[in-house]
């Protein structure tokens, strides 16, 4: 789906290939040859459409982006509740049972990422007013998204569900685990809830177990350290 001219990798034989809409447009130019020399890769500049340049970022559309388009869903289901809420005496009230649609893909969407992104942990950590989700890499936590406080807890209640866990136990820790289909791989993870002041904070560890077996090579030792041991 590469724009037409394009080579087949975008670094190829040392030289980086980007795509550039309006060839004229000179600060672009000048960013981007002070990326080039700081990095120490030349580039080559290709000409593409409007088009192409909106493919290639729905292509690498990242986690805020998707997410926000599920939040923009739960927005609205919360705002057609409410006006059902406020409907007069006497008249029908329906309820959407698909209301909790976007909280699925919230949960869905977060938990690809982490996987994809070789999380070892995703933490979700609520506050007075957002609710931040980190991710565990290489040791270090990184906060990777914030989600509004008021998803806060649908999204913990998606997850108790898939966990097993207690919904309306709130004031006590709960552990639970559960297994999904990530990039056509089993995922196991391993999930704990503790109480806190603004809502329960979870933690999910992730069990990957096509990356499980983790050779004594692959951890970094010298060759003579290696056979020492």
């Amino acid at each position: 789906n590469r724009p037409s001219g394009w080579p087949r990798n975008v670094r190829e034989d040392g030289v980086l290939s980007v795509g550039i809409v309006n060839p004229d447009n000179i600060e672009a130019q000048d960013a981007l040859q002070f990326i080039s020399t700081k990095v120490g890769i030349p580039y080559k500049l290709y000409l593409i459409t409007q088009a192409d340049f909106e493919r290639v970022l729905e292509e690498y559309q990242n986690l805020t982006g998707e997410v926000g388009e599920a939040l923009s869903e739960f927005e609205g289901s919360i705002a057609e509740e409410e006006k059902e809420l406020n409907k007069k005496p006497g008249e029908k009230v329906e309820t959407d049972i698909k209301a909790d649609a976007p909280v699925t893909k919230i949960v869905a969407t977060i938990l690809r990422y982490a996987v994809e992104g070789g999380a070892s942990d995703i933490h979700v950590e609520p506050s007075p007013e957002k609710t931040r989700v980190r991710f565990r890499m290489d040791g270090d936590l990184h906060t990777s998204l914030e989600l509004p406080g008021k998803v806060h807890p649908a999204v913990v209640a998606r997850i108790k569900i898939l966990s097993q866990m207690r919904l309306d136990e709130k004031r006590k820790p709960q552990d639970g685990r559960f297994s999904a289909q990530v990039e056509g791989r089993r995922i196991d993870f391993r999930v704990s809830t503790f109480p806190t002041e603004y809502g329960e904070k979870v933690v999910m560890r992730i069990l990957d177990r096509a990356k499980s077996a983790v050779t004594l090579e692959s951890l970094g030792f010298g060759k003579d350290d290696l056979a020492t041991i």
